[in-house]
């Protein structure tokens, strides 16, 4: 998986891809949406909320690619930054692991530390279903 930690590495990305229009173009856009977050004057945005405006941008990507060939080379670069969703079994495994003995311990330990790793509908099932076997 790959990863913006800056937006300079964006802009340092963009420079590379000076040839590839679509996806020059898209880094473009990228920072203009990263410049539009409400954050103080002087600040960078966050790791996560430069992987929510890729997150964003890839779903979008995903819904409109069977209609522009654009949307499909996007949604193909983009791809490589989307973190993999944890299965059942691995969140059972991480909940396990983590200590944690009520619901809002394992919540919070896993936005902490699986931040996007995990869908939060079934992270909530399997955390009850753990509490329960305790």
């Amino acid at each position: 998986m790959r990863e913006f930690k800056t937006v300079n590495e964006i802009r340092e990305e963009r420079a590379l891809q000076r040839d590839n229009v679509v996806i020059y173009n898209m880094l473009a856009v990228m920072i203009g949406e990263l410049d539009r977050l409400p954050i103080p004057r002087g600040q960078e945005p966050t790791t996560e909320q430069i992987y929510g405006v890729i997150k964003r941008m890839y779903e979008g990507a995903q819904m409109m690619k069977d209609l522009k060939s654009e949307s499909a080379v996007e949604f193909e670069y983009l791809k490589d930054f989307i973190k993999q969703q944890m299965t059942e079994e691995q969140l059972m495994e991480v909940i396990k692991e983590s200590g944690c003995k009520n619901i809002g311990e394992i919540m919070k330990y896993l936005k902490m530390n699986h931040n996007g790793g995990y869908d939060g509908k079934m992270a909530s099932k399997v955390a009850n279903e753990y509490i329960k076997s305790l």
